[in-house]
This record gives C-alpha cells, sequence and structure tokens, in this order.
C-alpha cells in the first residue's frame, strides 16, 4: 500500500509545509554564517515557480504514459523531503542542547565556558550538523527543481512562471458517468424512495430546486445508485432536462460549469475564457425548464468555499424552474450551504447475498461454466472470499474481476488464503488520493521510517496510555525528535532523569498519581503544555526561568525555598487559558509580585489569586495590598477572582477605568475585610457574572452593570435587602444591625442566586419585577422571606425555568407561583410543603430534607416526568395518580413511607428506593406485597439497607445476614 500511495502522496509537497522547512533551514544557515549564496532568490524561485507546479505535475504524472518515470522523480523527492526535515530537527536539537548548557552554566563560570566554545565549535556536533543540513538542503532542493522540466514532458501550458491548468496529457481517470451499469444488485428500497423525494414538486426558499443526497463511505454504490435513478423512466418523465457531473476531488467553478452545459447540450462546448458567458451559455439551455442535475461525488470538508458552490449553483437557483432537483452523492454529511439537503439517504450495508451476487456476476459475466463441478467449487471459495470484503460492493466487483482472469481453484484457493487483496488496497488508495495534504503526509510517515532503533529513534509521538507499562526506559532520551509523550492511565511512578534530554517535547500527559518528576525536566525548554496533573509542575523547581515556552499551568504554588518564587512567572509570557496562583502570603511585598509579569501576559484570559493564612493583622493588610498592586493582570483578562485577601482596599490597578475593561467575569470570595463594592458599572462595562462570597462586613453595594447576566451573592451577613420605601423605615426586626440596601437588578440577568443574605418580600418583588430574561432563581438560607411574590410580579417571569428555595424557615406561603408560565424544574429544600397549586409547566419536582412534609399529593402537573424524595423523614403518604407524563420516581431516605401508592402512573419507567426499610421489603421480587405494583416498571433499583458489619466478626458472617446479596466491595486503606 505504502508503495502504491508513493506517487499519490506526494500531493502535500505543493503545501506550506516544504516551503516552511525550506525557508527554516536556510534561515539557520544564514544566521550561522554559512556561504549559502543567494538565499533569498532561492526560496524566491522555490516558493513562485516550482512548488506552485508541484501538484499539477502529480496530478499529471497519475493520468500520464511516464507515470513510472515520475515515480521514480517523485520518490526521490520524498525522501529528500524527510531526510532534509529530519536533518533539521536534529540540527535545532544540538542548539536547543547547546541552550540548555548554557542555562545549566553558573554566572561566573560563563565568561570562561564562551571562550572554550569559540575554539570547540569548528570540531562539535553542532558543525557537523550544519553541514549534514547543508547538504541535505540542496539535494532537496535540486530535486525539487527537477519539476521544471516536466511540464514539457506532459506538455503543459506555462504562463508567466505559473503552471495554469489547461493540462493535455494522454490517459484519463476512471469518472463514472450516468451510463446505467449492466447489473445492479439490492439497491430497489433505496431507489425507489430517492425517486418518490425527486418527483415531489418542492423547492428551497428563494431557490428553484431543492437538494436530495445519498451518503456512504467508499465503494458502498452511491453512485450506481444516482445512476439507477437518473436512468429511470419516471425520472425521465418528470424532468425537462438532466445534467451529470463528477465532482470528484475539488470544486473547479469553471470545469464544473462547462460540463453542466455539456452534459445539457449534448455536445461539446465551445471555449469560453470568460466565467458569465459560460454561465449565461447555461442559462440559455435550462430556461424555465424543470432540471435534474446530478452531482456524483462530492467531496466536502472545512476548507470548502461556500461562495464557489452558490456561483456554480446560481443558474440553477434563478431560472430553473420550480420543482428542480439536485442529487448529490458524496462520503460526508457536511455540506455547503448551497447543497443543504432537503432529504438524505444514508447508505445501508448490502445484504450478504447481494455482495454474493456481485462478487459472482463479476466473476463469471453472468455465464455458467461447462464444468459443472468446477463452477459449484469455485463458488464454494468466492463465498469464503467475500466474508473477507466486509460487504464491500466496489471490493465485490473489484477482486470478482480479478479472479475472473484464471477460472481456477488453486488460483482462487491462494486468493482465500492472502491477508490482502491487490484491488482493495487500490479501492484505498482512491480514497487515501482524497485525503488533504496533511493527513497524507502523516498516512506516508511510517513508510519512510527504518526498521527496528533507527525507525523508533525517529519518533515525533509516543502513546503509552491505557497500556501496562510500569516504567520509561532509560533510552527514552534517544528520542530526539519526540514532540509528544503519554503515559496517563499507566501504572509509571517514576520519570528517568534521561527525560531531560527531550529538548524537541512539547506536549507530556501525565497520570495523576505520578510523584516524582526528576529535577532535569526543567531542561525542556520547548515543553508547551503539561496536562492531566496540574499540581506535578509545581514541585518542579526553576521551572519559570528555563520551560519560557509554556502556555499551560493551571497551577502555581508560591513557597517561601529556592525556585518557587513569584518570580518563576516573569518570563512565562505564552501562557494561555486560565492560571491559579496560591499561597500568595509568601510573597514579600509589590516588588516581589511585580516579578510575576502579569501584565504582559496578553494571552492569559482567567486569574484566580488565593491566600491562605487567615492572619488578619494589620501588617498582613498592608502586605497583601501591596501584593495584590503588584500582580496587575494584562488588559485581555476575561475572567479574575480574588479569593482570601485581608485588606480592606482594592489596588489602583482594579479602580482604574479601562484598566481590565474586557473582564466579563469577576468572583471575590472570603475578603474579609471589605466593606464596599467597586463602582462596577463604571470599571467593567462588559462584565457579565459577579459573584460575591463570604464578605461578612460588606455594608456598601454598588449599582449593578447593564451586561450582568449572572449574579451569585452567598453569606454577606451585614447586608439585607429592601425595597426603595423600607430604605427609609426603621424596622428592628426586619434589619437589625445589618445595612439596609436596595436592591436593583439589571433587565438583562439571566440567572439569581442569594444564599444567607437576607431580603424581605417587598425587596424580593422590586427586583424581580423587570426580569423578563430570568431563567434561575435560587434563594437559600434566608430569615426574612414570608411568602413569594404575587400574581402581579411572577407572571413577568417568562423565561423562569428554574427555582430553588432552601432552608427559608420564615416562608409561609408560595405566594403565585403557578402563574409562572415556562417553570420546568423546581426544588424546595426543608420547607413544609404542604398543598399547592403547582405550575402546570413543571417537568422536575425535588423535595430534599423537608423533615416536616408529612404528606405529598399530586395537583394538575401533566407534565411533570421526574418527582424525587430525599431525606423526608416524615413524609408518610403519597398520592401519584394525577401524574400522567411521570417516567422517574426516586424516594431515598424517606422512612416513613411504608407502602407505595395502589395507583402508579402508567408513564413510569423508571423507581429508584433507597434507605426506606419497610418500603423496600415489601418491594422485593417476587412476594413483596408492593412488588406487583411496579413489576411491569422497565428499570427498577431498590436498595436494602447497609449493615452495619462492626455487628459482625466474619466477613462470611455478615454476608450470611444478606439474603438477596448479588454484589458485594470490599474497600480498605
Amino acid at each position: 500500500m505504502a508503495e502504491a500511495a508513493a506517487l499519490a502522496g506526494l500531493g502535500w509537497v505543493a503545501s506550506p509545509i516544504v516551503t516552511k522547512l525550506l525557508n527554516e533551514g536556510f534561515t539557520y544557515l544564514s544566521d550561522e554564517g554559512c556561504s549559502c549564496l543567494g538565499v533569498n532568490h532561492r526560496l524566491e524561485n522555490l516558493e513562485t515557480t516550482i512548488l506552485p507546479q508541484f501538484q499539477l505535475v502529480i496530478e499529471a504524472a497519475e493520468k500520464s504514459v511516464h507515470k513510472t518515470k515520475m515515480e521514480r522523480w517523485l520518490r526521490r523527492l520524498k525522501y529528500a523531503l524527510y531526510e532534509a526535515e529530519d536533518t533539521l530537527d536534529l540540527y535545532k536539537y544540538q542548539l536547543l542542547k547547546k541552550k540548555v548548557s548554557e542555562l545549566n552554566t553558573h554566572p561566573a563560570l560563563k565568561p570562561f565556558k564562551k571562550v572554550a566554545q569559540k575554539v570547540n565549535d569548528r570540531l562539535s556536533i553542532l558543525s557537523s550538523q550544519k553541514i549534514k543540513l547543508r547538504k541535505s538542503l540542496n539535494k532537496l532542493e535540486k530535486i525539487a527543481a527537477e519539476a521544471k522540466t516536466f511540464h514539457e514532458l506532459l506538455r503543459m501550458q506555462i504562463e508567466d512562471g505559473m503552471a495554469t491548468r489547461d493540462l493535455m496529457i494522454g490517459g484519463q481517470q476512471n469518472i463514472p458517468t450516468s451510463i446505467l451499469p449492466t447489473q445492479v444488485f439490492g439497491r430497489d428500497e433505496e431507489r425507489d424512495k430517492i425517486i418518490d423525494k425527486c418527483l415531489l414538486d418542492q423547492s428551497e426558499a428563494g431557490k428553484n430546486y431543492s437538494v436530495v443526497t445519498i451518503t456512504g463511505i467508499g465503494g458502498a454504490g452511491k453512485t450506481t445508485l444516482a445512476q439507477l435513478i437518473y436512468n429511470d423512466q419516471k425520472v425521465v418523465d418528470n424532468f425537462n432536462m438532466k445534467m451529470w457531473v463528477c465532482v470528484s476531488r475539488k470544486l473547479d467553478i469553471f470545469r464544473h460549469t462547462r460540463e453542466m452545459v455539456e452534459s445539457a447540450s449534448n455536445g461539446k462546448c465551445h471555449h469560453f475564457d470568460n466565467l458569465d458567458t459560460l454561465q449565461k451559455k447555461l442559462v440559455d439551455l435550462i430556461q424555465s425548464k424543470k432540471v435534474l442535475l446530478v452531482l456524483d461525488d462530492v467531496w466536502c470538508d472545512k476548507t470548502v468555499n461556500q461562495e464557489e458552490w452558490e456561483n456554480l449553483l446560481a443558474p440553477l437557483a434563478t431560472v430553473g424552474k420550480k420543482g428542480s432537483k439536485i442529487l448529490v452523492t458524496t462520503r460526508t454529511k457536511n455540506s455547503p450551504v448551497a447543497l443543504h439537503p432537503q432529504y438524505s439517504l444514508s447508505l445501508r450495508d448490502l445484504d450478504e447475498n447481494d455482495i454474493i451476487s456481485i462478487f459472482m456476476y463479476h466473476a463469471f459475466l453472468g455465464a455458467k461454466l461447462s464444468d459443472l463441478y468446477l463452477q459449484k467449487e469455485l463458488e464454494e471459495i468466492g463465498k469464503q472470499i467475500v466474508q473477507k470484503l466486509h460487504r464491500s460492493p466496489l471490493a465485490a466487483k473489484a477482486v470478482g474481476g480479478q479472479l475472473r482472469k484464471r477460472l481456477e481453484s488453486n488460483f482462487w484457493r491462494a486468493a482465500l488464503d492472502r491477508n490482502n487483496l491487490h484491488n482493495t488496497q487500490q479501492a484505498l488508495l482512491w480514497s487515501y488520493q482524497r485525503l488533504d495534504a496533511p493527513l497524507q503526509r502523516c498516512f506516508l510517515f511510517l513508510s519512510l521510517l527504518p526498521k527496528e532503533t533507527e525507525k523508533y529513534r525517529k519518533l515525533r509521538v509516543l502513546d503509552l496510555s491505557l497500556t501496562s507499562t510500569e516504567t520509561l526506559p532509560k533510552s527514552i532520551g534517544d528520542l530526539k525528535h519526540l514532540r509528544y509523550l503519554n503515559f496517563s492511565w499507566t501504572k509509571i511512578a517514576e520519570l528517568p532523569v534521561e527525560l531531560g534530554k527531550l529538548y524537541h517535547l512539547q506536549v507530556i500527559i501525565n497520570p495523576y498519581h505520578a510523584a516524582t518528576f526528576p529535577r532535569s525536566v526543567k531542561n525542556l525548554i520547548n515543553l508547551r503544555h503539561f496536562k492531566d496533573n496540574d499540581e506535578a509542575l509545581t514541585r518542579i523547581p526553576d521551572i519559570g526561568r528555563r520551560l519560557t515556552s509554556l502556555q499551560t499551568l493551571p497551577e502555581f504554588h508560591i513557597k517561601k525555598e529556592k525556585g518557587y518564587d513569584i518570580g518563576q512567572l516573569r518570563n512565562l509570557n505564552e501562557l494561555r487559558g486560565s492560571l491559579r496562583i496560591e499561597n500568595l502570603e509568601n510573597i514579600e511585598g509589590k516588588d516581589k509580585a511585580v516579578e510575576a509579569n502579569l501584565k504582559n501576559k496578553k494571552h492569559l484570559e482567567s486569574l484566580e489569586l488565593n491566600w491562605k493564612e487567615d492572619d488578619e493583622s494589620d501588617s498582613r493588610r498592608d502586605l497583601d495590598r501591596e501584593v495584590l498592586e503588584g500582580l496587575q493582570p494584562h488588559s485581555n483578562l476575561i475572567e479574575l477572582t480574588i479569593n482570601s485577601y485581608k485588606s480592606p482596599e482594592y489596588p489602583n490597578w482594579l479602580l482604574q477605568q479601562g484598566c481590565i475593561q474586557n473582564l466579563r467575569s469577576l468572583k471575590i470570595e472570603e475578603c474579609t475585610a471589605l466593606e464596599v463594592l467597586p463602582p462596577l458599572s463604571d470599571l467593567f462595562p462588559y462584565i457579565q457574572s459577579l459573584r460575591i462570597s463570604s464578605l461578612p462586613n460588606l455594608r456598601k453595594f454598588s449599582s449593578l452593570p447593564s451586561s450582568l447576566k449572572e449574579l451569585e451573592i452567598y453569606d454577606c451577613g451585614s447586608l439585607v435587602f429592601v425595597s426603595k420605601e423600607e430604605v427609609e423605615e426603621r424596622v428592628e426586626d426586619i434589619s437589625g444591625r445589618k445595612e439596609k440596601i436596595e436592591l436593583i437588578l439589571p433587565s438583562t440577568l439571566q440567572s439569581l442566586k442569594i444564599w444567607t443574605c437576607d431580603i424581605t418580600d417587598r425587596a424580593l418583588s422590586q427586583s424581580l419585577e423587570r426580569l423578563t430574561s430570568l431563567k434561575s432563581l435560587e434563594l437559600g438560607n434566608n430569615e426574612t422571606i414570608t411568602t413569594l411574590p404575587s400574581e402581579e410580579i411572577l407572571h413577568h417571569l417568562v423565561s423562569l425555568t428554574h427555582l430553588q428555595v432552601a432552608f427559608c424557615y420564615s416562608l409561609e406561603s408560595l405566594g403565585d407561583l403557578y402563574v409562572l408560565p415556562s417553570l420546568e424544574e423546581l426544588t424546595f429544600w426543608d420547607y413544609d410543603y404542604l398543598e399547592g397549586i403547582l405550575p402546570p409547566s413543571l417537568r422536575k419536582l425535588h423535595f430534599m430534607v423537608c423533615k416536616s412534609m408529612k404528606s405529598f399529593v399530586a395537583g394538575d402537573l401533566p407534565n411533570l416526568n421526574k418527582l424525587l424524595l430525599i431525606d423526608c423523614t416524615s413524609l408518610a403518604s403519597l398520592s401519584l395518580s394525577p401524574l400522567t407524563a411521570l417516567t422517574e420516581l426516586k424516594i431515598i431516605d424517606c422512612p416513613g413511607i411504608l407502602s407505595l401508592p395502589d395507583h402508579l402512573p402508567y408513564s413510569l419507567m423508571s423507581i429508584y428506593i433507597s434507605g426506606c426499610p419497610v418500603l423496600e421489603e415489601r418491594c422485593r421480587s417476587p412476594n413483596g406485597e408492593d412488588w406487583p405494583k411496579i413489576a411491569h416498571i422497565p428499570n427498577r433499583e431498590i436498595y436494602i439497607n447497609s449493615v452495619p458489619f462492626d455487628r459482625f466478626t466474619c466477613i462470611s458472617e455478615a454476608c450470611a445476614a444478606l439474603s438477596f446479596l448479588a454484589f458485594i466491595e470490599i474497600i480498605s486503606d
């Protein structure tokens, strides 16, 4: 397969890969003072004249009578490319090794080392690699330049130094046409379905046509099915005109428009140099006609040009008659907008009997042998061969046709014994030719690698994940080309020192439990990503002064030890994503904090700043203020979290307008000394999420930005939110010594959570009044709410789908909750629900730790499909019959429920019972009294209460007490 692909696989040489390789290689040599005369001119000649011809030369070679000669040249070019890439890689490896050596040299010794280095440079490995690099690049350039000579051999037209696409080449590809195959097997049902869709007089909005798509893997029979439909008499009678175009590898609007004209006119299209003229010709042909256009073998990927497809189909969309159809065959369901299907059929695998019929037809051409015994013997062997073809019609046709050449039992048996069948590989090669250049390059890479040790040494990617590997060998250090190392989900617990020699390594994916990393890891100066174990890098000293290419560092722990100071972050300016800095109390002051250089980390999106110690002394407060002042982030920051900061003052940069104005999320948590919030509306005009948690001394609440979508307020015990009128009132039983604040919420708010922060009934109604966008509301641990708002307020909450009321012990009424038009999920925590009218839109209802609730009587809830009851210890009776849509019921730790209701909803599909001893016994199979009530439910999980094992002296005694034991798991420390 690899040798057969040698010609087709060079499509990627015309891509930027080669340009980048040559450019980088010659640049290195030029920087090192090598005598590469005219480097810029040579690169320009390669980029503008030679490389653009490669793709055309390769495409031409596939069809040319000179194919063998081309293959030899392309094979030489392929090896030269990889040789140059490997040589350049080793040269860069030596440069990196030199840099690491310099980093490891004590500053006092560096002047002496530089003198010695100059003496040794000419005799060094680096110098040797430089010579090899120059030779390999010159060789590659010389072979590549031979492309210019092939245009005469292939009679390619050259204009202004660039090859045109008009190739006059001998030989043609085997392009499918509309001509019906001699014999078709097993597609009658699919044919009839597609024909029915094609005969419908439906069109897309704004267009005169609609699209029907046939999808399936290569060789599944898509084109054959399209031919059947194209030639069906009902289709012929329904359409005024039919056109067949094989699109294949790449859309070419000029060529395919010309083919549409030729198909419509049943003749050769005159040569037009202007696309507009060509499309006008097509318009004249299809004007006011109902057209069937077949686009066979369409290839679509992420690079598809939507505009080109629109332009190609513009004539059919505008002047064709309503009811025109485009029938597309393709391997992928990703289609351009212009070909979005009104109906799509995915081809099923043919029945095995149909595949056998295809194979036999092409092996015998429908004839019978004169030797009936041989015929029967070959048919039996043929059926066994078909088993190897994975129901591929293409493979059955190809292999059957190959075996037709020799109708001999020995020859057929030899084919049966082969692991690979030649023509099946040809079908795979045809698919391979249509891969994008980078994928072709990856596929071919292993075909170039030498055997055994040399192959191992040239690895770029090593994935040991999910293997039984327990150790990494010291020879890992020999993989000088390695970029990616994955040993997640292995038992590797210690890594060898030699890991530090992988200077090209960019990605390490590491098991979470790995505890021991060698100090040599700091030599991996090309490392960009260290994944899966966030804390692993925090154990390695001096990472920031070495691993300056790091792009991901989820967390960094500051210690009062050498190599773990905040200054390690100074040069990590490629960091992106999120960064959490822990133990900020270990920074000695502002000057040290500035060393983190956060202000220049422009790629960082999320920053979390955490202090740990609970010291609230004046000196600690002053120090925290200085440290936070020195940790100013870049203005691109999107999310900021400040945790356990002990100063009552904000840093200047947080209060400076425009400093971090792109902020979308702000979290201030456990900052116990803060008494006010910063002026949010002025500072953060685009903020969407605000979380305020554990600010016990907060007494002033600034106006909220109009952009805000999520607001979370937790544990701000000095505040009580009141209405505008209540601000002026002096009501001790409402506010006590708390600060009364009016809560004015922006109309954009979508989520509101208020926990352990009191809000009065009137304040709640006033703040919710205009929130038409609110989707989720949580009220928790509130001492002042006695009733939920009235209908006048709640009917405005048209978007509210989730409501949670938790530990609101003063709550006496649900108000007019039933008027909420969109509420889907309602959760109560420790609420004594007796009976009330709930919104009919409810789909999920949860009662959590409602210890005083004694009964649940379902009201009219026609949409409720999930009911959850957890730790409702006083709950004794259930009435569920009105819940006609209920599909899931969970009862957990409700020991007061002694039996299930007599009439469970017929809709129930799942029941889960745990921590209800009496009820569990009644639901036992098959003799439990309540078993008949649940026997019809498809999913039943009934858990018997856990047994206190300390009662027993041995495991066997304990197990004997579990009469229905099905599974046991013993976990030991």
